[in-house]
């Protein structure tokens, strides 16, 4: 029985600095205070690089389906991610495109949920 706490979000942050990282967690939040430091187990490439900035999340459902929408967002440019940014709607086109790679309906990848990150820092 899959719950809905059970489902994988890929989330983008930007650091002090403006750097951007990618990553996939069950719960964003948790990974967000672990990569600040305020818990165990944050990414090395975020160390010392606080505060952090939640500037896009979606929960995508399964790890697998998580993992190649993550590994599509890491091989943009930097400009294209930024227009990822500024324009959430290109996420949809990577969720697609990752959903056909798994083999996943092309009905059941567009309804998958969006979570927009707030204004303030994450």
């Amino acid at each position: 029985m899959a719950r809905a706490s059970h489902r994988w979000s890929v989330y983008v942050v930007r650091t002090r600095q403006g750097a951007l990282y990618t990553g996939i967690a069950l719960d964003v939040r948790r990974r967000l205070d672990q990569h600040a430091g305020f818990a165990p187990g944050g990414a090395k490439a975020l160390r010392g690089r606080s505060p952090l900035r939640l500037e896009l999340a979606r929960a995508i459902g399964s790890r697998s389906l998580a993992q190649k929408v993550e590994w599509r967002i890491k091989r943009l440019s930097r400009a294209r991610k930024l227009a990822l940014l500024a324009r959430r709607h290109l996420l949809d086109g990577l969720v697609r495109q990752a959903a056909r790679a798994a083999g996943i309906g092309r009905r059941k990848a567009s309804a998958l949920p969006s979570i927009r990150a707030g204004a303030g820092g994450a």
